[in-house]
């Protein structure tokens, strides 16, 4: 997959709860999970009754490989760049917005990723930790005058130019480093992570609309896309309950 897994303590860019440490990750496997706890009611002598109330508990784990050490070659420019390798991406600031930013990230080694895991929380008010899948490809450019030059289109699930890729607010659960003989320049890496839906789905199930024009970021500038009423939602007026901007 590439260095297709980003991983962040906060927004891409914007305003509002933006990263600082960005990390681009080199990923072979990613898995998501969607736990859903139905009841099961049974009832002697009639079939059971279920119950479903729609509680869900996603959980994602990705796998990959990463350096044991940084740059070695002193240099001031790998000194700035704290000997790690770094990329730049043309993303949105969120999910939820069409306003586009370049930002670096690093591809970090098994002891700056192993410190980040350690001491980095998540917390949803300040800095919110984010897994970002990023779509397959490029999409055309420009669209409606806008993400010239942009790198990738992740968040569209449906549509012209629709991809697979996504944002999930993530909280580590546990990782993992394995080294192997005769493979001592890298370390095999694993991590288990609970997650919320991805975050430019709909605030709630209460009247999705599954046709393309429920998903299309530019009904409204800088509106966001799971904000209830404004693009293709059956639900409540435009403000009421919608969740907004991240």
């Amino acid at each position: 997959m590439s260095l297709s897994v980003l991983l962040r303590d906060g927004n891409h860019g914007g305003t509002e709860k933006v990263a600082s440490t960005r990390f681009a990750l080199l990923i072979d496997r990613l898995s998501i999970t969607i736990a859903r706890t139905p009841i099961q009611v049974p009832i002697p002598q009639n079939r059971p009754q279920l119950i479903d109330i729609g509680s869900i508990r996603p959980n994602m784990s990705i796998s990959g490989t990463i350096d044991t050490i940084g740059l070695t070659e002193n240099t001031e420019a790998n000194e700035n760049d704290y000997y790690m390798q770094s990329t730049t991406y043309t993303l949105y600031n969120t999910p939820t917005t069409d306003i586009a930013s370049n930002q670096t990230y690093y591809i970090p080694y098994k002891n700056v990723l192993e410190d980040f895991l350690y001491y980095v929380t998540y917390d949803e008010s300040s800095s919110p930790l984010q897994l970002e899948i990023l779509g397959p490809k490029d999409p055309p450019n420009p669209i409606r005058g806008r993400l010239s030059g942009a790198s990738r289109f992740h968040t569209i699930p449906t549509g012209a130019f629709h991809t697979g890729g996504g944002v999930y607010n993530v909280a580590i659960q546990n990782a993992s480093f394995n080294l192997e003989a005769s493979k001592e320049d890298r370390y095999s890496f694993s991590l288990a992570l609970v997650a919320t839906n991805r975050l430019d789905q709909k605030d709630s199930a209460m009247g999705v609309d599954y046709s393309p024009a429920g998903y299309d970021p530019f009904a409204q500038d800088g509106v966001a896309i799971n904000k209830k009423g404004t693009t293709g939602l059956k639900g409540p007026a435009a403000g009421d309950g919608g969740r907004g901007a991240l």
